[in-house]
């Protein structure tokens, strides 16, 4: 995968951090129950962030890419409510023009930094993968250095593994946190995507949440990286619960900090588009399209509330309660639900 002339010789930096293998028993441990990309079989750096082993063939290629000063970043953990800020974002910084909004697809809008790198080994000749590949976007590694500015980024990776460029010239990151127990189960039905392949159930899946063996590494320590930078006059940093709770005053931060301020006219029809129902419906958002072609009746927009998920057990709670409080003690920290 060519970058196309998005990596400059000059600010060309060798990656600050180590790329190793998890263990064997932890390798046979996922394995079992991971058959698809979602395999995490690598760790990075210090904090253990754990990648598929696709990652170890791009990652000087993503620390490298070249990043321009008005670029917009929005980097979470998965099922953090990513796509419904996303489209936030965009809305605002485009004058709220819904009409072009629901003619291109958020994925085109918003390209996904690290997809193709991370989710599909492109020398592979796995059925599964073959056929995942099909419906996938040109690799944004392409598509990135060829669009006009200001482009809008999504990457998953925490801050620490992002593009060097993208600190030192002062980009724009949005970064928003969610409840890890909620983050768990929707994560838990994102994987269980047949095109993921997780063959397992929520309590063995909450086993490796907790145990730092889910893509992307551990929750609470890429919360941790987002939140040491929270003063940072380019980042936001926003719970996914004040977002729910009260989006007016939510969307009027974000517009702020965009640059682009919100009239109180223009809340109520800004507001109904990102109501969840409605949000849901929406074909430029909710990747139905995809899903469709790929054979799948998987939602890729969930019940996007806080709390009130079955699967998460008394015994499954009280473990994920003692290992936030441990993880997040003395970090000031504190999800809103």
């Amino acid at each position: 995968m060519e970058l196309n002339g998005s990596v400059g010789s000059k600010n060309y930096k060798k990656l600050p951090f180590e790329i190793v293998s998890i263990d064997e028993a932890s390798k046979e441990r996922v394995l079992l129950y991971f058959k698809g990309p979602f395999a995490g079989l690598l760790q990075v750096g210090p904090e253990k962030w754990i990648m598929p082993k696709q990652y170890s063939q791009c990652a000087e290629k993503l620390y490298n890419f070249e990043a321009r000063s008005d670029d917009i970043w929005i980097t979470t953990y998965p099922r953090s409510g990513t796509t419904w800020t996303q489209e936030m974002m965009w809305l605002l910084c485009n004058d709220l023009n819904y009409e072009a909004a629901k003619e291109t697809v958020l994925g085109a809008r918003f390209p996904f930094f690290e997809m193709n790198a991370l989710m599909v080994d492109e020398n592979s000749s796995d059925d599964e993968t073959v056929r995942l590949k099909k419906f996938l976007p040109p690799s944004p590694l392409d598509v990135l250095p060829e669009m006009t500015s200001p482009r809008f980024i999504k990457t998953h990776l925490p801050i620490k593994l992002m593009p060097h460029d993208v600190l030192s010239k002062g980009c724009k990151i949005v970064y928003v946190a969610r409840n890890p127990k909620d983050v768990a189960v929707s994560y838990y039905h994102f994987v269980k995507n047949p095109a993921f392949s997780y063959t397992g159930n929520f309590e063995e899946f909450a086993d490796f949440f907790i145990d730092n063996l889910v893509i992307w590494g551990s929750h609470l320590e890429h919360v941790k990286d987002a939140w040491n930078r929270r003063n940072d006059s380019n980042v936001l940093f926003l719970f996914y619960e004040d977002l729910l709770i009260d989006l007016e005053n939510s969307l009027k931060k974000l517009a702020s900090f965009l640059g682009r301020p919100l009239c109180d006219k223009d809340l109520p029809d800004l507001m109904e588009h990102l109501n969840i129902d409605n949000f849901k419906d929406n074909n430029s958002v909710n990747m139905k399209d995809v899903m469709e072609k790929g054979g799948s009746k998987w939602s890729f927009i969930r019940r996007g509330r806080i709390g009130g998920n079955q699967e998460m057990t008394a015994e499954i709670s009280k473990k994920f309660d003692e290992w936030t409080d441990e993880q997040l003690k003395g970090t000031g920290i504190r999800f809103n639900c």
